[in-house]
């Protein structure tokens, strides 16, 4: 708290705030003091409004600290591993989506001397839905110069206007299960969609 009444500027004052907690402790001790109770009860007020940003839109107090340490001039070099620990899941958090793991591939099948074949291999691991807005696509684009018809087609011979996402994911690869991807109609485009997957690791 000592860190907070010191601070010259908003923003370090919210990062060196304690949690909910602590404030109303220190505010009952004020109100011991004397403090008037109608500021009392405005304060308590503030301090309910502070804790349900902190609590809905970054989880917990280390990664509301971890934003705003990266507005804060020299607070992310006092950071502790831990409080590193929460910038990066802040970071997860602005965005609403986390991924394990993400790897692209490109493969270049000559079959002429002025015709090639291209397959992308692509996989995401462990996608994470951790807000309901936030969305999470895997968008095919084909150039309009490509010409009328379907020029996309997976590995197996199969084409996503028929098949959807199912001709071009590798579902017998998968190590675990595939997340519920919808196609989005789209001219020139294979877009698809990741639809609900709960909230927590479970939903990966």
């Amino acid at each position: 708290m000592r860190g907070a009444l010191a601070a010259r500027e908003p923003l370090e004052f919210l990062l060196e705030l304690p949690g909910a907690e602590p404030l109303r402790d220190f505010l009952e001790g004020l109100a011991g003091a004397g403090l008037p109770e109608a500021l009392v009860l405005r304060l308590l007020g503030l301090i309910e409004s502070l804790a349900t940003i902190v609590r809905e839109e970054c989880t917990d107090l280390r990664s509301f600290q971890g934003i705003l340490a990266q507005w804060v001039p020299g607070a992310l070099a006092r950071q502790v591993p831990t409080q590193r620990q929460a910038i990066h899941r802040s970071l997860r958090e602005t965005e609403g989506i986390e991924i394990e793991a993400v790897s692209s591939t490109f493969f270049i099948l000559p079959e002429a001397e002025d015709r090639k074949r291209f397959a992308y291999l692509f996989s995401a691991l462990g996608i994470t839905r951790w807000r309901d807005g936030a969305h999470y696509e895997v968008q095919i684009e084909v150039p309009e110069s490509a010409g009328v018809g379907d020029p996309i087609m997976g590995l197996a011979g199969r084409r996503p206007s028929e098949f959807g996402l199912g001709a071009l994911r590798l579902d017998e690869s998968c190590v675990r299960r595939p997340g519920p991807f919808e196609q989005v109609p789209a001219p020139h485009a294979g877009i698809f969609r990741l639809g609900p997957t709960g909230i927590g690791p479970g939903h990966a």
